[in-house]
């Protein structure tokens, strides 16, 4: 008995490790309710959800991440979890006005909004900066 739980848990290890990452990362997903893409929704005038729950959004400063074909390539798109967009930490007078974390096919894509001067940490890009905040992200390959 103690085998086969072995052989299962391994069975399943190894389907994390070959499933496609564009699946997890693309339209082709099941139900995407809580999630948004930023694809600048092609097509329509302004954001809106499709049938998936998937709600489409502005470009934002994925273009200055990602480069000038961001816009016209799918695989580069960044989907983000609702929360990613709210701010998670600060509104206390706190150096960080928000933190979280995005992905498209290739990268986990970690973003943080710091208060202007305060320490950036080591490894950590800058994106863009809004008011009195600067977004920085890092890459993680997937």
């Amino acid at each position: 008995m103690q085998l086969f739980r072995v052989g299962v848990i391994a069975v399943l290890v190894a389907a994390l490790f070959v499933y496609p990452a564009s699946v997890v990362a693309s339209a082709e997903r099941g139900s995407w309710n809580n999630w948004h893409v930023h694809d600048g929704f092609p097509g329509h005038t302004e954001p809106y959800t499709d049938e998936n729950g998937l709600r489409h959004v502005g470009l934002v400063f994925f273009p200055a991440i990602f480069g000038s074909t961001y816009a016209s390539d799918p695989s580069l798109w960044a989907y983000c979890t609702d929360a990613t967009d709210k701010g998670l930490v600060g509104g206390d007078g706190g150096a960080m006005i928000a933190a979280g974390e995005c992905r498209n096919d290739s990268n986990i894509i970690h973003l943080l909004g710091i208060a202007a001067g305060a320490p950036v940490p080591t490894g950590w890009t800058a994106a863009a900066t809004s008011g009195d905040f600067t977004y920085y992200y890092l890459l993680t390959p997937r």
